[in-house]
């Protein structure tokens, strides 16, 4: 039995060897026709079998396997001729140059990206399932932002080598608009107002003729899903949306959306329970909002969750869980809620650091925040950590890491990851506006200086009203934290310019001045100043404003020459403000609120004191913040103390595009009335009053601009962050209060400049811009209230902005 074992073994093994032998065959020469751009060694490097010299069948297929994987054939033939293997290629056409046209939605270095991604690449062989591909990708994206009518081509043009030149046409089709919305199901709400809450369509005071009421997929989805929350907020517990069916135009060019929902009954809070350890002075049950017989608000609930978060997170406990559950009584139509609360393990930091500060030191980075090391975790402090590093202005973003060190362990690392702003300056300008005409402007700013938080700057304008320098040095934090100081040294050499009617004379002025702000929280402030300035007054006509000042002063005068006048006067400021604007440029909502005061102090020539009230309010009237109700207010009054009087040149003007759009520049208000000597006997005293039209302002001021922001309507949204143009009423009046109405002055038709009935009033509309050359202020104004001694300017605009 072994013997006929062992026989059968040996015929196997026979038979296996013939039949490996018969499906091998000897190859001596391998050829490759076809080859464009590729060579016989780029063909042969693919393979894994060429030192071989016997192959099989299984050989040759996986070769022609991994030839096809490079990419480059379309086609690929192998035979055999005795010793020989004969391989016929047909290279795929190899991209020479790619082109894009037609694409204005989408940028082209994004659609380059995308090419890249899908193998479409320019010194590569040409994929037509690529190109099929990316196409779908670009049909896909085209029809998510309400486009369907989108074409897209591509044309292929052959050139010599096997290689071809890749165009991609785009022909972009218009956005979808909504032609109606129907809502069916709902019993307690209108249409109308379902549609405007879920901003599927939008309505200004009912109408939606305003508005481009286009379809977008995924603005689609986000209108479902406050459609949703507006029931769950509204104690519709089972509501549910059972389908959404869209019907497109036979042109494409309009959709018809139908949602049906079903709303259910409205439920009320029975009940509520906490299950929760928390032991802390803080109880969480004055968390919880929502009272009992109060009705079922999904939001309300959300934000509880987020508060207790909140609380917990002071404490140390970063990832608490909170899981809600609710107990529906279908039949009293009432909800018990239920909060069971996990605190999780309580942490503790063990190490504060920065990333990405290559300009700002450690030591200024940590006097701005409050969270410390070796202390317990606080949510609140690492905000307002961020929130102080924000406000210094010099970075673009920050956000915080925190890394558990294990999860053995309940100690966390926190990191604050940085992106610092560019800390220097170099500006040199021209601007023009109808305020001053031409301006030369020189600027040199350094922020974050050295690292450390001091601001240093130079500023420089010359125009035909002014020459004006400033160099001026801020300390972030002064002492400590939470104090800056601001130091700035003032040259300002006003000129005279006879077209621009201003009091005909000379004035130098040197300002120093120190103040100490005091940062009270993010939006409150306060400020405490001392400071000094030297004024220097030549050729001063006579006229009745400046020689009734002169007069306070003790200063003998006559009416037929000209004065001088040289004051030293130390002053105290104070200033508090509130600040709660959303963003500086281009607010829409929010206030700003400013009250500057300033006295002079003993040791003073002048004695006398003013007091400023600036104030900005952004009220939006939609909840999409398109159209702004704002309104400005500028408020100021200066007087005399004791005997003395206020300095004329410390006067308030109005009138311009920033104040009253429509009258001329600082052309509101009181206007000079000159002495005019009468020689008889050579009796000086002797004089009568002569009119002008050359501004010398008033000591109280009243300003109101209110503005109705409108929204964008005509303009393409990559640019509205830059753009805003409003519909305005301006009004304002100056008052020269310690101003003595005479006969003398009536019968000469000199107005009485104490009296509020000079108002000057005025509407209109104006375009901004911040363009590439700076900002940019068009106005177009027309007077309501005047006087006939105003000059009127309907038309006003400015360039740039002086320091």
């Amino acid at each position: 039995m072994k013997i006929l074992v062992n026989r059968i073994f040996i015929i196997i093994l026979f038979f296996c060897f013939n039949v490996h032998s018969m499906n091998t065959f000897l190859i001596k020469n391998i050829y490759v026709h076809g080859l464009r751009n590729l060579t016989f060694h780029n063909i042969i490097s693919e393979t894994f079998f060429i030192k071989k010299k016997k192959f099989s069948n299984e050989d040759i297929s996986n070769f022609i396997k991994l030839l096809y994987h490079t990419g480059n054939f379309d086609e690929i033939k192998i035979f055999r001729d005795k010793y020989d293997l004969i391989i016929k290629v047909k290279e795929k056409p190899i991209i020479s140059n790619i082109c894009i046209i037609g694409n204005k939605f989408i940028d082209y270095k994004l659609l380059k990206d995308s090419m890249y991604l899908h193998k479409i690449i320019i010194g590569k062989p040409l994929d037509c399932f690529s190109l099929l591909t990316f196409e779908k990708t670009l049909n896909d994206f085209y029809n998510k932002i309400g486009r369907y009518k989108t074409k897209i081509k591509f044309f292929i043009t052959p050139l010599d080598n096997n290689k071809i030149d890749l165009k991609l046409m785009i022909i972009e089709s218009d956005l979808i608009n909504i032609k109606r919305v129907n809502i069916l199901g709902n019993n307690n709400f209108s249409l109308k107002y379902l549609t405007y809450i879920c901003g599927i369509k939008k309505y200004f005071l009912g109408f939606d003729l305003f508005y481009k009421n286009n379809y977008r997929k995924e603005n689609f989805m986000i209108a479902l899903q406050k459609l949703h929350d507006f029931y769950l907020n509204h104690g519709y517990i089972c509501f549910k949306i059972n389908s959404t069916q869209l019907n497109l135009s036979r042109n494409k060019k309009n959709i018809y959306i139908t949602i049906n929902i079903h709303e259910g009954k409205k439920y009320k809070i029975s009940n509520i329970f906490i299950n929760n350890d928390f032991e802390n002075p803080y109880n969480l049950n004055n968390l919880i909002s929502i009272k009992i017989n109060e009705v079922y608000n999904f939001s309300k609930i959300m934000s509880i969750i987020v508060n207790i978060k909140k609380l917990l997170s002071r404490f140390g406990y970063i990832n608490p869980f909170i899981d809600i559950k609710t107990k529906i009584n279908h039949k009293n139509n009432t909800v018990k809620l239920y909060f069971n609360i996990d605190n999780g393990k309580r942490f503790y930091v063990e190490k504060i650091s920065f990333s990405g500060n290559f300009v700002s030191r450690d030591s200024m980075l940590r006097s701005e925040i409050k969270q410390m090391e070796n202390s317990l975790f606080n949510i609140d402090l690492i905000n307002v950590g961020i929130s102080n590093l924000k406000r210094t202005g010099y970075f673009k973003d920050i956000n915080v890491c925190i890394k558990n060190l294990s999860s053995s362990t309940n100690r966390v690392n926190i990191v604050y990851k940085i992106q610092e702003l560019n800390t220097g300056l170099f500006n040199i300008g021209a601007g023009y506006s109808h305020d001053g005409g031409v301006s030369f402007k020189f600027s040199l700013n350094k922020n974050n200086w050295l690292g450390v938080g001091d601001n240093i700057s130079l500023s420089i304008v010359k125009n035909n009203l002014q020459n004006y320098g400033k160099l001026e040095f801020t300390s972030l934090h002064f002492i400590i934290d939470r104090i800056n100081l601001s130091s700035n040294i003032i040259y300002n050499n006003s000129i005279p310019e006879e077209n621009l009617n201003f009091s005909n004379y000379v004035k130098k002025s040197y300002l120093f001045n120190n103040i100490l702000n005091f940062n009270l929280n993010n939006q409150n402030s306060f400020g405490l100043g001392l400071g000094y300035t030297y004024d220097n007054l030549l050729n001063i006509k006579p006229q009745v404003v400046v020689w009734r000042y002169l007069k306070s002063m003790g200063k003998k005068f006559n009416y037929l020459h000209k004065e001088n006048l040289v004051s030293n006067d130390f002053i105290f400021n104070y200033n508090f403000i509130f600040d709660s604007l959303n963003k500086q440029v281009y607010p829409v909502f929010g206030s700003y609120n400013k009250l500057d005061t300033k006295i002079t102090i003993p040791g003073s020539k002048n004695n006398y004191f003013q007091i400023v009230f600036d104030s900005y309010k952004y009220l939006p009237m939609d909840k999409y913040f398109e159209w702004i109700l704002s309104n400005h207010i500028f408020l100021g009054y200066g007087h005399g103390i004791g005997k003395k009087e206020i300095p004329f040149y410390q006067n308030f003007y109005a009138g311009g595009i920033d104040t009253i759009r429509g009258f001329v520049f600082n052309d509101v208000g009181p206007k000079a009335v000159y002495y005019n000597p009468l020689l008889k006997n050579n009796n000086l005293n002797e004089y009568s009053f002569c009119r002008s039209n050359d501004i010398i302002g008033g000591n109280s001021i009243i300003i109101t601009n209110t503005e109705l922001i409108l929204p964008n309507f005509f303009i393409n949204n990559n640019y509205t962050k830059n753009i805003r143009y409003s519909l305005f009423l301006d009004s304002g009046i100056v008052l020269d209060t310690n101003w003595n109405n005479t006969n003398n002055f009536n019968l000469l038709g000199i107005p009485d400049y104490s009296n509020l009935y000079n108002i000057r009033v005025s509407s209109g509309i104006s375009f901004k811009w911040i363009s590439p050359i700076g900002p940019l202020t068009f106005s177009y104004a027309i007077p309501i209230k005047t006087s006939l001694m105003d000059k009127l300017e309907k038309f006003q605009f400015s360039m740039g902005k002086i320091w």
